[in-house]
Formats: C-alpha cells, structure tokens, sequence
C-alpha cells in the first residue's frame, strides 16, 4: 500500500482514492487499444495518455479524472468497433478466396486439365490425380513426384522445345510458359499436351523458385487439325494441277487463281495475273459479250454475282481484247456456304471454247454442204443408220415412186430391218436375194458391194 501511495504522489494524484486508480486505468486500456494508429512516428494512443496525466498531474482537480474516465471509455468503445470492423474485413476476405478457389475449381473441372506446381530449385513436383489420370497411372504409382516425372515422358522430338519455352519464361522473354508436345501413356501410346504456366516466385537473387500450371490433353485436336492440314493440302493440289482454269474469292473480295487461270489471263492480259488479287477491282483490259451481242460490266461479272448468291451456270461468252481479236469462254460461278448456310466463298471455273466454238461452226458448215450435196445428186442415194433407219434424196424419192406409186413420200417402210416393201429382187441367175442379203444391209455389217447387177420384179408382174 505504501508503494502505491508513493506512485499516487509521484503522479500528483495526491488527493484521489481508487476510483482516480481505475479512471488512468481505463484511459490508458482504452487509447492503448489504437496503439497501431501512428502520429508523427509515434504512437497515437500513448501520445493522449502523456497528455492527459500531465494535464492531471499539473490541475490537480476532479475534472482531469473525469477526462480521463470519458477517454478511456470513449478509446475502449473506438477499439471494440475498429476491432469489429477488421473481423468484418477478415471475413470478407475469408470468403472471397474462398469464393475465388472454388470458382477455379470448377474452371479447371470443366477443361479436364491436370494441375502441377513445381520448386524450381530441388525439382520436387507435385500433381493431381486427373494429371495421373491422363497418362493412365494411379498418382500412387508416380511416387516420389520430381521434375523427371514429366520430362521423363516427353517425346524425343518434343524435349528441347519444351524446355526451351520453359527457359524463355524464366528469362522474361515470355509472360508465361505456353507448349505443345507428346507423353507417353501407359499404354505405349502418344497422347498430345497443352502445357500452360506461370512462374510464381523467385529468389532474392531473382533466380526461378516456384511455378504453377496445368496440362491438358489435346489428342483429338491435334488429330483433327493434323486431319485438316491433310485436306488442305489435298485441296490445294486439286486445285492448282486442275486443267481447267478455277478461281474463287473470300467474302472480303480476296481472290485466287490457279496455274490455269494464270495461263488463260496471261493469254487475255499479260499484266492481268498480277492485278487479279481482289474480286472487286477491275483488272480487265478487255471487253465481254454475251452470245446475243450484250456487253457486260464489271458488275456483272459472274463471280461478283456468286458473291452476291447468285449461280451462273454454262454461260458462254466472247472476250474481244485490245487487239481487236477475239476469244470464247466457258463460264461456270456458284456460292459457297457453310452448313449453316452462311456464304464462305464464292467458285468460278473458266474454260476457253474458241476452238470447240471453231469446229462447231466448221462442222455445222460441213454438215450443211454434205447435206446439200446429198440432196442435189442426179443420181439416187440411200442412207441406212447403224439402227436401220432409212435416210434417201430426192432422185431416190423418184425412183422408188416409180417402183411403188403407193410408197408415202420418201419413206420405204421407214426402216430398212421391219419395213415392207412390194418389190422381190433376184441376181442374175434369177434367184431371189433374201433382204437380209442386199447390199445396203451387207454394208451395215461392214461389207462393201461393187458394180452389182440386180432385177426388181414389181408386184404387177413386171
């Protein structure tokens, strides 16, 4: 009691009992409380309490007590409440991370991936199952887990690569670790990997110390794609060895052209290869027609058209070019959509008929003149088809009229197998030639008759 005393007297409480004892209590509990809130580089709590017991020490009345009772209650009540507040924050924090693991859980689920964190520098290594999973071990089998665990099971072919991009990581070069590449499965199989990491932490030295990332299997898309670069390739060599000239254009108007595309427009144009980059501009130096004479424009332009939905189809055209001569194309253009129906492309196919036109025209001429040379003949002339049909010219027409006035026009049964006739014919030893024997029947069978004599006997006798 007397140490106390001493203490109340040093503190220049001389005229106060307990309750001055518990008020500085209070006071200094309650302002301790904010000891983590500084002022100046000191601490604000324990600056308040100097002050109010000097300021007691130095008034020596009743109100510094009270003071210091409504600060120390006032300082207890702030620090409850900023200790509720922290708990508050803690707790929301809590479930937040919690929130955000869970939510990466389930990121992860969905992909299938397999998770690995690994220490960089004793090469321990740690996996889920669903890691074991996708080279079809149990985790247990695995153990111990180190860096080899992986590396172990990488393709020959695959390796560097791997720990090339790894290495690019590690020195900055790169924002994260992002490969592609081959494990062994326990089965012997290959099966394609998506690696994605990132490393976490270094040293103090800046040297790599923890990574973290996932592995997920990619076969089968990496057996598609590898599918689709097959049929690119197959495309594209159809395309470029086709004899015909083919060229299609993208929705953008990008347009490309075959070896035989090149050859054609390099025979309209030689300048025209080079400026037939996009649909839509108008790289032609020469002039279109249709075959009733219309000039087309640009415009209408078929594989334009095809890019606007629109299929052309056997449309054949004259091309008249600077030089004054002229050139007949072939011109075949559709769309090309998707399975949706959404236009991808647009296709022309481009075949020169300046020849094939040349022989029709020479043949049509032809058959004209033959035509007439067969119908003018002084002389009769019979025609039988390989299936017998009957063809004769006018002096044939004649003569058979005189033979039978009752055959109809030029037709002599119409055909030389089924059709009847009123006349018999003999040789000259007067036996009757079967009709199958006679010679333009003969010479549907590929024989040939020559200066053969025949008597007709008409059905009046004569």
């Amino acid at each position: 009691m007397g140490e106390f005393t001493a203490a109340r007297a040093s503190l220049g409480l001389r005229k106060y009992t307990w309750g001055a004892v518990a008020g500085w209590t209070l006071l200094i509990l309650g302002l301790g409380a904010w000891i983590g809130q500084r002022q100046d580089g000191r601490f604000l709590g324990m600056t308040l309490v100097e002050e109010e017991v000097s300021r007691a020490a130095s008034q020596d009345h009743l109100f510094a007590l009270w003071t210091a009772w409504f600060v120390g209650l006032g300082g207890m009540l702030l620090s409850s409440r900023s200790l509720g507040r922290r708990l508050e924050e803690r707790a929301l924090i809590t479930d937040d991370l919690a929130e955000q693991r869970e939510r990466l859980a389930r990121v992860v689920a969905a992909t299938s991936a397999g998770i690995w964190e690994w220490d960089v520098p004793s090469g321990d290594l740690q996996l889920d199952e669903r890691w074991s999973e996708m080279l079809g071990y149990p985790l247990a089998d695995l153990q111990p887990l180190d860096y080899l665990t992986i590396t172990d099971r990488v393709h020959p072919e695959d390796l560097e690569p791997m720990l090339e991009a790894i290495r690019m990581h590690f020195r900055g070069e790169r924002d994260s670790y992002d490969a592609e590449f081959r494990m062994r499965h326990t089965d012997g199989h290959w099966v394609w990997v998506h690696a994605l990491g990132r490393l976490m932490s270094r040293t103090e030295a800046g040297e790599p110390l923890r990574m973290s990332g996932t592995h997920q299997e990619i076969t089968e898309r990496r057996s598609m794609a590898a599918e689709l670069e097959r049929s690119k390739a197959l495309l594209e060599a159809l395309f470029q060895q086709a004899p015909i000239a083919l060229a299609y254009a993208l929705v953008d108007g990008e347009m490309r052209i075959n070896s035989a595309c090149d050859e054609l427009l390099r025979q309209l144009d030689t300048d025209a290869p080079a400026r037939a980059a996009n649909v839509h501009a108008n790289f032609r130096t020469w002039r279109t027609f249709t075959s009733d004479g219309t000039e087309l424009d640009n415009s209408t332009r078929p594989l334009l058209l095809a890019l606007g939905g629109k299929t052309t189809a056997n449309h054949e055209v004259r091309v008249v070019l600077r030089d004054g001569s002229e050139r007949w194309v072939m011109v075949n253009a559709a769309p090309i959509r998707d399975r949706h129906g959404k236009l991808l492309a647009a296709f022309e196919s481009l075949q020169e008929t300046t020849e094939r036109r040349r022989l029709t025209e020479e043949l049509a001429e032809s058959q004209a003149l033959l035509e007439a040379l067969f119908e003018q003949a002084p002389i009769p002339i019979n025609c039988a088809m390989a299936d017998g049909s009957l063809v004769v010219n006018s002096a044939a027409a004649e003569h058979l009229q005189l033979l039978d006035p009752d055959i109809p026009g030029r037709s002599t049964g119409d055909n030389l197998n089924t059709g009847e006739v009123s006349w018999r014919v003999f040789d000259e030893e007067g036996r009757e030639i079967p009709r199958e024997q006679l010679p333009l029947a003969r010479a549907l069978f590929g024989e040939t008759t020559r200066g053969m004599e025949a008597m007709l006997r008409l059905k009046d006798g004569t």
